[in-house]
């Protein structure tokens, strides 16, 4: 027995949904993986982890409106590595109050301070990096490609776990 067509669609963007939310929790995994291995780097690891920090605090904040908003998450994040200046300057201020204080302090500092961070994305309008003459720059600076290990993380979850070539093959990561 078929469903009837409102019933279907429904059913259908229930589905949607909940797979994009397994693929983002895994994809989240993926850049907590990523950030650890990056902070095993000599020197210059514990700067790059908290950069990712800083996104991570950004992704979070901006994450509650891109969700009200609608759209893809690939085209999501897509549009975050195109900022990725914005989003990690956005995110400084939590990881700074976050990152050096003692845990517990830290813990009370985040739920303090991520309203605040939400309530400031919603209202936020991100800009591209232009250059003088106002065109976008297209050097290789102008899109960080900070999500590319943590979409083939996820994308090879979804292929173990979720029925193979068929399972990934919604979400292929789409690095243009």
């Amino acid at each position: 027995k078929l469903l009837p067509q409102p019933k279907l669609m429904r059913r259908v963007q229930q589905v949607a949904f909940i797979s994009e939310n397994i693929y983002y929790f895994f994809l989240t995994v993926g850049l907590y993986i990523q950030m650890m291995l990056a902070n095993c780097i000599p020197f210059i690891g514990p700067g790059i982890c908290f950069m990712h920090v800083c996104w991570l605090y950004a992704l979070y904040s901006f994450d509650y409106r891109w969700d009200k908003q609608g759209g893809q998450l690939l085209s999501r994040l897509h549009y975050f590595e195109e900022r990725w200046a914005y989003f990690l300057g956005f995110g400084f201020p939590l990881a700074v109050v976050t990152t050096w204080s003692p845990s517990l302090v830290a813990y009370g500092l985040y739920a303090l301070t991520a309203p605040v961070f939400i309530m400031l994305a919603i209202t936020a309008n991100p800009v591209q990096h232009v250059s003088e003459d106002r065109a976008v720059e297209s050097s290789a600076i102008s899109r960080l490609p900070i999500y590319t290990m943590p979409k083939m993380f996820a994308n090879y979850v979804a292929f173990c776990c979720f029925g193979g070539a068929r399972g990934a093959s919604r979400h292929k990561s789409s690095d243009e």
